[in-house]
């Protein structure tokens, strides 16, 4: 381990488009907002300087993840990357809005995130929170489970759900949003499909 951007095959990835002439912007904190089609893309957080950190302040680069809010008028998700509470406690009091219908769930609902004010803010119809099958932290934490369900929001995590993709509808047609998952314990399962 050492900083991000040291070795991290960045700018291996990125030298096929950088060949098309595709630019890199970057983005964090404070960056404008920017349009793809009807959608809105918010930056909430995001800090290059402590993403770079090396591995002893763990929490601080956790912390400069970027956060961002996707919004089209219709449905809006909160993407909120490995933010532990330090992090959430900026974005509530910012007083930028939080509030979503489905947020990824903070640093993998680890005991580190999801506070009470966190949750309260973003107040999702759905939580997702990226964990392991039975991965070596114990993701999700049962208490951040248990703080976003009791706020009223469905709970899927990729441990025991596999992959999770929602599809949100158009609320004129349908009364709510499709989810799908499929398992990794069985490569050939059928996808589950809910409406909520």
């Amino acid at each position: 381990a050492g900083p991000i951007g040291a070795d991290t095959g960045l700018d291996a990835a990125s030298a096929p488009l950088a060949a098309r002439g595709t630019r890199r912007i970057p983005v964090g904190r404070g960056a404008p907002s920017r349009a793809f089609g009807e959608a809105r893309v918010d930056f909430l957080a995001g800090e290059p300087r402590l993403r770079e950190e090396g591995p002893s302040e763990r929490g601080r680069r956790n912390d400069g993840s970027l956060v961002l809010r996707v919004d089209d008028g219709r449905w809006s998700v909160l993407f909120a990357g490995d933010v532990e509470r330090p992090g959430e406690e900026r974005l509530v009091a910012s007083g930028l809005r939080l509030a979503a219908d489905v947020v990824k769930v903070p640093h993998h609902g680890s005991s580190t995130s999801s506070t009470a004010a966190f949750v309260r803010a973003a107040a999702p119809r759905l939580a997702v929170a990226q964990t392991g099958l039975g991965n070596r932290f114990g993701f999700p934490d049962r208490d951040v489970v248990a703080r976003w369900r009791a706020a009223g929001s469905g709970w899927l995590d990729t441990g025991r759900e596999g992959s999770v993709s929602v599809r949100l509808c158009d609320p004129r047609v349908a009364a709510g949003y499709q989810i799908c998952t499929r398992s990794f314990v069985d490569p050939h399962a059928r996808w589950d499909t809910r409406w909520w």
